[in-house]
């Protein structure tokens, strides 16, 4: 059972705090810059989330707020990952992105078939992180209750 605690803490947090929207390719240099910060003012913290608003392949505006992740998407190929922070840019028929842990890349717009970028989910980290806690004391519980004589 204690090998099992590891692995449901990992799974319910990863789960459950990150969705990925589908933008326009062209759409992704709109996030150039974006940021959570947090600082403390007169005690108390303050948290800045930068919001953009970008446009889905059907046209929809959406808004992605703070830092993200993007997933492009390439004929037969795997998904390439750029971890944030990202910046990129549009030039002609290309799009230009370099990352954290990956070079300047330049790929041909039309040859994209979708990008996706992740966002990060209050409210289902909320409930993770509940529920986490509430399997957590339960745990604990049949530990100690079973260990009485």
């Amino acid at each position: 059972m204690r090998q099992l605690f590891p692995l449901l803490i990992l799974t319910m947090l990863t789960g459950g705090c990150y969705s990925w929207t589908t933008i326009k390719p062209t759409e992704l240099p709109k996030l150039n810059g974006a940021s959570t910060t947090s600082s403390r003012n007169m005690g108390r913290q303050v948290v800045l989330i930068s919001v953009a608003q970008v446009e889905a392949p059907d046209g929809r505006l959406v808004e992605i707020q703070g830092e993200s992740d993007a997933k492009v998407y390439l004929p037969g190929a795997q998904p390439m990952l750029f971890e944030h922070p990202i910046i990129s840019s549009v030039d002609g028929d290309n799009l230009t992105i370099k990352s954290a842990k990956r070079s300047k890349t330049t790929l041909a717009l039309d040859k994209i078939q979708r990008v996706d970028v992740s966002q990060f989910e209050r409210g289902q980290t909320t409930v993770a992180v509940s529920v986490l806690s509430l399997v957590a004391a339960g745990l604990i519980c049949l530990v100690l209750f079973s260990s009485l004589p």
